[in-house]
């Protein structure tokens, strides 16, 4: 038995209790998507989808309560890969899974701190603008959302990264784009409703002239 079929047998049996297992469960999404992203992608989206039932019962609401799987499924699993540096390699097939972006950021609640500013940032920067659309679409039809301000604040800053994810070795490249970056950067931001929220993002924006 090969890495791969270890870690979805071990996931399978681990996913009978999400909560007292959580940690194993999200070290084997990790590895499997350090292997393989679709791969990782689908058992990530199987198990939201074999939960679904629980989890829809906190949609459209601020916070998922604590018992509830789409806690960890949702807003744990999203905290804990999307940002790790792994994650470069999954980030446009992700950004193209409608299904997974309706659940975590339409109709999931979004918390202020979700990693979808690290996968927006990086395609933005590397030129994936449809990808960062696909995300951006998601999140803005969310009902709760409200924290655009900041997710445009870390979108804009990490732009200092350059090509990399999320180095852990501090960047200081200018936040300058060019200016069909800088335009669409701009025109989602003008689509933000709450004007003290827009605002504040477009002053973010700013940085990058």
């Amino acid at each position: 038995m090969n890495k791969e079929e270890l870690l979805l047998k071990n996931y399978k049996i681990l996913s009978r209790d999400i909560s007292k297992n959580r940690d194993a469960l999200i070290s084997a999404i990790q590895q499997l998507m350090e292997m393989d992203p679709n791969l990782g992608l689908r058992v990530w989206e199987e198990s939201i989808n074999d939960n679904i039932t629980s989890i829809s019962t906190d949609f459209g609401k601020v916070e998922f309560e604590y018992k509830n799987p789409g806690y960890i499924l949702v807003y744990q699993y999203e905290n804990a890969i999307c940002e790790k540096n792994f994650f470069a390699n999954a980030a446009e097939t992700f950004a193209r899974n409608h299904y997974l972006l309706d659940i975590l950021y339409t109709k999931s609640p979004v918390s202020e701190y979700c990693s979808a500013k690290y996968v927006l940032s990086y395609l933005i920067r590397t030129d994936h603008l449809q990808e960062a659309d696909n995300i951006l679409s998601a999140i803005y039809k969310n009902k709760t959302y409200s924290k655009y301000s900041y997710l445009w604040d870390c979108i804009i800053d990490m732009f200092q990264y350059g090509d990399s994810y999320n180095p852990s070795a501090y960047f200081s490249r200018p936040l300058t784009q060019p200016e069909h970056i800088r335009s669409f950067c701009i025109a989602w931001i003008e689509r933000i409703k709450d004007e003290e929220e827009q605002a504040g993002a477009m002053t973010f924006a700013m940085k990058m002239f």
